[in-house]
């Protein structure tokens, strides 16, 4: 835990929106998921060391997520051969 923030505190760090449209219905009104992401303060090291799957998977996810967005960024600017590279990364 910080020095200012006592043990076991509970704070909203993050609000998010997902907008997303359904693969069969394109045109239609998109869903929306919204929610707060909470970060609890703890004195825990082992927390750093043993990350849970389910965050690694995340944050898998996330990079392969931006890297795509990157790749169709230098396709659509004639950059084929860096966007080729970027996928050997």
């Amino acid at each position: 835990a910080s020095a200012n923030v006592p043990d076991g505190t509970e704070l909203d760090v993050l609000e998010y929106e997902l907008k997303y449209n359904r693969p069969d219905d394109l045109e239609g009104e998109p869903i929306t998921v919204s929610s707060k992401l909470p970060l609890i303060f703890v004195n825990d090291e082992s927390l750093i060391r043993d990350i849970d799957p389910k965050v690694k998977v995340l944050h898998a996810i996330q990079v392969a997520a931006e890297m795509d967005d990157r790749i169709v960024e230098l396709i659509n600017d004639r950059r084929r051969d860096e966007a080729i590279a970027l996928i050997g990364e």
